[in-house]
């Protein structure tokens, strides 16, 4: 069931942060816990039980590359699914991203039901 799934969505513009939640809401997730920036968004993982991270990946304090790779490295976070969301096409950052272990990646500007596609096909395997 949607509605048991805790979403984090990490993310420094309001607006397109106000914008995810508005889709994951439509797609029947209302536990949606937000933060500003990576820095953030650890503290909330040591605190809560995440089941999916969905994150900028330019941000300020700490992008969301190094938190990726914050959480893959620690025991108790590696396995949280991960999304990328970024405007970037570079062959080469998406392969960094790789390398470090996202799940998967959101384009920019975020088509809703391809974001709920995504995350029912991660939530299927978990």
């Amino acid at each position: 069931m949607a509605s048991d799934k805790k979403i984090l969505v990490v993310e420094d513009i309001d607006i397109m942060k106000n914008l995810i939640q508005r889709y994951l809401q439509a797609l029947g997730y209302d536990q949606i816990v937000l933060a500003k920036n990576g820095e953030e968004a650890l503290i909330i993982l040591k605190r809560e039980k995440i089941d999916l991270i969905i994150s900028d990946w330019m941000m300020p304090n700490m992008d969301g590359l190094t938190l990726l790779k914050e959480i893959r490295n620690d025991e108790a976070l590696k396995d949280i699914p991960f999304f990328m969301a970024t405007i970037m096409d570079q062959k080469e950052k998406i392969a960094q991203a790789e390398k470090a272990g996202v799940t998967d990646f959101l384009v920019k500007p975020i088509d809703r039901t391809a974001l709920g596609l995504k995350i029912k096909k991660v939530f299927a395997q978990s």
